[in-house]
Protein backbone atom coordinates (compact mmCIF):
# COMPACT_ATOMS: atom_id res chain seq x y z
CA UNK A 1 0.00 0.00 0.00
CA UNK A 2 1.17 3.53 -0.73
CA UNK A 3 1.08 6.65 1.75
CA UNK A 4 -0.85 9.14 0.07
CA UNK A 5 1.02 12.40 1.36
CA UNK A 6 -1.02 15.33 1.82
CA UNK A 7 2.23 17.22 3.41
CA UNK A 8 5.67 17.25 4.64
CA UNK A 9 8.11 19.29 6.70
CA UNK A 10 11.23 18.48 8.81
CA UNK A 11 9.00 18.48 11.79
CA UNK A 12 4.68 16.98 10.41
CA UNK A 13 3.83 14.68 7.97
CA UNK A 14 0.20 14.80 7.12
CA UNK A 15 -1.75 11.87 5.30
CA UNK A 16 -4.60 10.62 3.64
CA UNK A 17 -5.84 7.93 5.65
CA UNK A 18 -7.91 5.52 3.32
CA UNK A 19 -11.08 3.68 4.83
CA UNK A 20 -10.51 0.15 5.85
CA UNK A 21 -7.21 0.96 7.22
CA UNK A 22 -6.36 0.59 10.48
CA UNK A 23 -3.99 3.52 12.20
CA UNK A 24 -2.35 1.28 14.95
CA UNK A 25 -1.16 -2.24 15.16
CA UNK A 26 -4.77 -4.50 16.38
CA UNK A 27 -3.17 -7.01 19.18
CA UNK A 28 -4.84 -9.95 18.00
CA UNK A 29 -4.15 -9.34 14.34
CA UNK A 30 -0.50 -8.75 14.05
CA UNK A 31 0.02 -9.10 10.52
CA UNK A 32 -2.81 -7.09 9.39
CA UNK A 33 -1.03 -3.57 7.54
CA UNK A 34 -2.07 -0.45 9.63
CA UNK A 35 -0.88 3.12 8.75
CA UNK A 36 1.53 3.74 11.87
CA UNK A 37 3.92 1.42 10.24
CA UNK A 38 3.46 2.32 6.93
CA UNK A 39 4.78 5.98 7.72
CA UNK A 40 7.62 4.60 9.99
CA UNK A 41 8.81 3.17 6.84
CA UNK A 42 8.13 6.39 5.09
CA UNK A 43 10.58 8.58 7.92
CA UNK A 44 11.66 7.50 11.11
CA UNK A 45 10.97 8.46 13.88
CA UNK A 46 6.47 9.25 13.39
CA UNK A 47 5.04 9.24 16.66
CA UNK A 48 1.07 9.08 16.26
CA UNK A 49 -0.86 12.66 17.02
CA UNK A 50 -4.56 11.01 16.56
CA UNK A 51 -6.35 8.31 15.62
CA UNK A 52 -9.27 7.12 12.85
CA UNK A 53 -11.75 4.59 13.20
CA UNK A 54 -10.88 1.95 10.60
CA UNK A 55 -14.09 2.48 8.49
CA UNK A 56 -13.39 6.46 8.45
CA UNK A 57 -11.40 8.34 5.78
CA UNK A 58 -9.59 11.63 6.30
CA UNK A 59 -6.53 13.43 7.13
CA UNK A 60 -4.17 12.34 10.03
CA UNK A 61 -1.28 13.73 10.90
CA UNK A 62 2.32 12.48 12.94
CA UNK A 63 5.13 14.15 14.30
CA UNK A 64 8.27 13.94 13.17
CA UNK A 65 10.65 14.91 16.03
CA UNK A 66 10.31 13.93 19.71
CA UNK A 67 10.47 17.60 20.53
CA UNK A 68 7.30 18.64 18.55
CA UNK A 69 5.28 15.39 19.74
CA UNK A 70 5.66 16.83 23.70
CA UNK A 71 4.31 20.19 22.39
CA UNK A 72 1.41 19.07 20.49
CA UNK A 73 0.36 16.54 22.77
CA UNK A 74 0.47 19.55 26.04
CA UNK A 75 -1.49 20.79 23.17
CA UNK A 76 -4.34 18.37 22.79
CA UNK A 77 -4.39 18.08 26.09
CA UNK A 78 -5.33 21.61 26.93
CA UNK A 79 -7.40 21.91 24.28
CA UNK A 80 -5.65 24.29 22.23
CA UNK A 81 -5.92 22.04 18.92
CA UNK A 82 -9.30 21.78 17.34
CA UNK A 83 -10.30 18.88 15.43
CA UNK A 84 -13.53 19.21 13.04
CA UNK A 85 -15.10 16.30 11.46
CA UNK A 86 -17.05 15.98 8.63
CA UNK A 87 -19.75 13.42 7.77
CA UNK A 88 -21.59 12.73 4.06
CA UNK A 89 -24.83 11.59 5.00
CA UNK A 90 -28.16 11.05 3.44
CA UNK A 91 -31.36 12.73 2.97
CA UNK A 92 -31.87 16.29 3.03
CA UNK A 93 -31.79 19.29 5.87
CA UNK A 94 -33.44 22.45 5.64
CA UNK A 95 -30.73 24.13 7.16
CA UNK A 96 -27.10 23.40 7.99
CA UNK A 97 -26.59 21.90 11.55
CA UNK A 98 -23.74 21.21 14.13
CA UNK A 99 -23.84 17.86 16.41
CA UNK A 100 -21.36 19.34 19.75
CA UNK A 101 -21.64 15.67 20.98
CA UNK A 102 -20.37 11.81 20.76
CA UNK A 103 -21.81 10.58 17.74
CA UNK A 104 -21.84 7.03 19.13
CA UNK A 105 -19.37 4.55 20.73
CA UNK A 106 -19.64 0.96 19.54
CA UNK A 107 -19.30 -1.81 21.91
CA UNK A 108 -19.10 -4.80 19.70
CA UNK A 109 -20.22 -4.83 15.15
CA UNK A 110 -22.61 -2.26 14.86
CA UNK A 111 -23.77 -2.21 18.34
CA UNK A 112 -24.29 1.05 19.70
CA UNK A 113 -23.52 2.10 23.32
CA UNK A 114 -26.21 4.27 24.72
CA UNK A 115 -24.93 8.06 25.73
CA UNK A 116 -26.46 11.28 27.28
CA UNK A 117 -28.20 13.19 25.32
CA UNK A 118 -29.63 10.76 23.24
CA UNK A 119 -29.19 11.28 19.36
CA UNK A 120 -32.97 12.17 18.39
CA UNK A 121 -32.40 15.63 20.62
CA UNK A 122 -30.49 16.52 17.67
CA UNK A 123 -33.06 15.96 14.95
CA UNK A 124 -34.66 19.25 14.18
CA UNK A 125 -38.26 18.61 13.14
CA UNK A 126 -39.10 19.14 9.69
CA UNK A 127 -35.73 17.89 8.38
CA UNK A 128 -34.10 14.39 7.47
CA UNK A 129 -34.06 12.15 9.90
CA UNK A 130 -30.47 12.94 11.61
CA UNK A 131 -30.22 9.64 13.85
CA UNK A 132 -30.81 7.54 10.69
CA UNK A 133 -27.85 9.83 8.90
CA UNK A 134 -25.28 9.02 11.70
CA UNK A 135 -26.44 5.54 12.21
CA UNK A 136 -25.37 4.98 8.39
CA UNK A 137 -22.36 6.85 8.47
CA UNK A 138 -21.27 4.22 11.55
CA UNK A 139 -22.15 1.61 9.98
Amino acid sequence: MRLQILYEDPALIFIDKPPGLVVQRRMFEPDEPYLHDLVQRHTSPAFLMQRLDRGTSGVIFFSKRADINAHLTRQFVRKRIRKTYLAICEGELAERQTIDAPIARVAGPNIPIPFSPPLEAFATPGTADVVDAVHRVIK
